[in-house]
């Protein structure tokens, strides 16, 4: 979502174009999808007296721009919980199948970098002897979490046993 988005969704009910290189916008407007994203002056600007508040364009757009990159990785975040949370009910019923396809999933899409998908296909591909693949998770898992040491120790332990099983 770019601000042309913004201000045509909003029909310019709580934002105004100025037309100078600011635009008035509705304090309540701004709390409720920006805070988080506000800068300090900005939070500190409003005095209370007017129910708008001017904001340079340049400033508004970048706090579209990260609200867009924030609900994004919310919304992968979410996937990610969401696979996760089935692959965890698959687990009980056990479901072994259905379970690595989900947290290949994970580990393979844009998904939200979790530990979970990783951490249980190790276990799974370890309980059936499937080196080759707890090889590969392992590798993925130290290119995603690269100070993350105990997947450069597991790998280690994964390589001997490959070469003892040759």
């Amino acid at each position: 979502m770019n601000i042309l988005d913004v201000l045509v969704k909003n029909k310019d009910k709580d934002i105004k174009d100025l037309g100078n290189g600011f635009f008035r916008v509705k304090w309540d407007y701004l709390n409720a999808n920006f805070m988080s994203l506000m800068d300090e002056d900005l939070f500190w600007s409003y005095t209370g007296h007017d129910k708008y508040i001017e904001i340079a364009k340049s400033k508004f757009d970048e706090m579209v721009k990260r609200k867009t990159e924030k609900d994004e990785k919310d919304r992968m975040l979410n996937l990610c919980a969401e696979r996760n949370n089935q692959g965890i009910r698959y687990e009980k019923q056990g479901s072994i199948e259905e379970v690595i396809k989900i947290y290949e999933e994970n580990i393979n899409s844009e998904c939200y970098p979790a530990r979970h998908s990783f951490d249980r296909l190790l276990v799974l591909y370890r309980k059936r002897k499937d080196y080759q693949n707890e090889q590969r998770v392992c590798k993925r898992a130290i290119s995603v979490f690269k100070k993350e040491q105990k997947y450069k120790d597991r790998l280690v332990k994964i390589e001997n046993l490959i070469s003892k099983s040759k």
